[in-house]
């Protein structure tokens, strides 16, 4: 299991959740670590950029981390900076077509946000193999930005990008989302109404894989 580098307590407002709430903790630590150990897809990899420039015409600025990657040895430690803003590109140099799923995970409230995933309506995977690329923050979608919450009084904030890759269109991955599970209501979310279970659907896929990048965010 990952460490994350700060306890977390959050208040759970009604005990009769707490079952519930330990079932989103255990999904979030769970589905972190999942990777396939026994078929693993080489070639896969996820870059972090600053970007230059305004919506919609950002683009990774050169002069930051290794020619505009950010991303060293699977982790990023960065200082928190006003206004700045991120993206990612995901690059496919294995053998194999295939659909990438991106998710963030946040250790501070164990919420898993889905941040890309392939179009509906489309069947053409979107990293072709050997060269394909993807972005995500860039072009016409919206740029990322992290910020420290000063009300905590936080020194640095830490996030962990989990991207899952596919041979198939496996629409079942993005139930891996889920809110906060200290949050009311939370048996409620999308992931509990489907009842689908990510890890089944991935054990049907004939190859797949999955990394993870740890962000680190200090103050200046």
């Amino acid at each position: 299991m990952r460490k994350c580098y700060q306890e977390t307590r959050l208040p759970l407002k009604d005990s009769t959740n707490l079952p519930a709430a330990l079932d989103g903790v255990a999904h979030f630590f769970q589905l972190l670590d999942r990777c396939n150990e026994a078929s693993p897809l080489r070639g896969i990899t996820l870059e972090m950029h600053r970007l230059l420039g305004d919506f919609p015409h950002h683009m990774p600025d050169s002069t930051v981390g290794h020619e505009g990657n950010m991303v060293k040895d699977g982790a990023v430690l960065f200082a928190s900076e006003q206004g700045a803003k991120y993206g990612f590109t995901i690059r496919n140099s294995s053998a194999e077509d295939l659909f990438p799923y991106l998710f963030y995970f946040d250790p501070d409230d164990y919420s898993i946000q889905i941040w890309y995933s392939p179009n509906p309506r489309g069947s053409v995977p979107p990293l072709l193999k050997s060269g394909g690329t993807a972005t995500v923050g860039m072009g016409t979608d919206r740029a990322f930005e992290f910020k420290l919450d000063p009300h905590l009084g936080q020194s640095q904030s830490s996030g962990f990008l989990k991207l899952f890759v596919t041979t198939e269109d496996t629409r079942e991955v993005t139930s891996i989302q889920q809110t906060s599970p200290f949050e009311q209501g939370f048996p409620t979310n999308v992931r509990m109404i489907q009842s689908v279970d990510p890890e089944k659907q991935l054990s049907r896929v004939s190859r797949w894989d999955a990394l993870t990048v740890v962000l680190t965010m200090t103050a200046k």
